[in-house]
């Protein structure tokens, strides 16, 4: 329902969005060092007293929109559909070949179409009689509207093959895509794929952040670790230097009753001459 211009703001809006996280990607860093770059790999932190006792970190995922969303995708496109392609289409014409992901190849009949009327029907026919058998083929159709042919898309390689979809069979390899980078949403395909290089994004940055929360996590208990050890040392330690309080007021209690006493002993002893002095006189 989205008009040309419409499709056009949005693709304005998108390219903006993909500035703006190469932006991050690129700007984000801490201590010097950039993380999100891609350039943030085969570091080691230092978690313990003595050489080794580190926790290295491999990499951090590149995430600027050249290598997000990238993945093997198989992109092929039929040939334009003419007036000629009009007619019935019989059950055994309508062909795709897809890989079986067991180093094979499967064979998935379209079934028959009708007579259209228009091309854009023609289209339509097409387009349904390819998604019908989708979950079984793995292939999804898209119209293009604007030259009159179908996008078929996949994860794995296939062929098509039928006279509508481009005379003899035509093998589509599965290939690297841009990722973010490429992404537009002009049209129904193309926002189509976008959302699916989206989604791959998406994985990405999901199986990072799960990564850097597993890390986070064992961070964490090293640093308890280390805080326990300090205290055992630092308890340790105490016994070892610190005075037994209890111990050394005992002491102090004996040894002022001893010198109470000896003073007490010595007072005495000096009176007793003044008591024989007293008692002559």
């Amino acid at each position: 329902t989205n008009s040309t211009s419409d499709r056009e703001a949005l693709d304005a809006e998108v390219q903006q969005l993909k500035d703006e996280i190469d932006r991050v990607a690129t700007q984000t860093s801490f201590n010097g060092k950039k993380l999100l770059d891609g350039s943030f790999s085969s570091q080691v932190f230092q978690v313990g007293a003595n050489g080794g006792e580190s926790i290295a970190i491999s990499e951090i995922a590149d995430t600027r929109t050249e290598s997000l969303g990238v993945s093997d995708r198989a992109v092929g496109t039929s040939a334009a559909v003419t007036n000629g392609d009009l007619g019935a289409i019989a059950g055994d014409q309508l062909q795709l070949t897809v890989d079986d992901g067991a180093g094979g190849t499967k064979t998935v009949n379209l079934g028959a179409v009708a007579e259209a009327e228009s091309i854009g029907e023609r289209l339509s026919q097409l387009a349904n009689a390819v998604n019908k058998v989708s979950g079984e083929s793995g292939v999804t159709a898209y119209i293009n509207a604007d030259d009159n042919t179908l996008s078929l898309v996949s994860d794995k390689d296939f062929s098509m093959q039928g006279s509508v979809l481009g005379g003899s069979a035509t093998d589509v390899t599965a290939a690297a895509t841009n990722g973010l980078a490429d992404i537009k949403v002009t049209d129904a395909f193309s926002s189509s794929m976008a959302l699916d290089t989206i989604d791959t994004a998406l994985q990405k940055i999901n199986g990072t952040r799960a990564d850097l929360g597993a890390l986070q996590s064992r961070f964490e208990n090293a640093v308890t670790n280390i805080q326990i050890t300090s205290e055992n040392l630092s308890a340790a330690r105490g016994r070892i230097v610190d005075a037994d309080f209890a111990q050394e007021t005992a002491a102090m209690t004996r040894a002022q009753i001893l010198s109470q006493a000896g003073t007490a002993m010595v007072s005495q002893a000096n009176s007793t001459p003044r008591s024989v002095l007293s008692l002559l006189g």
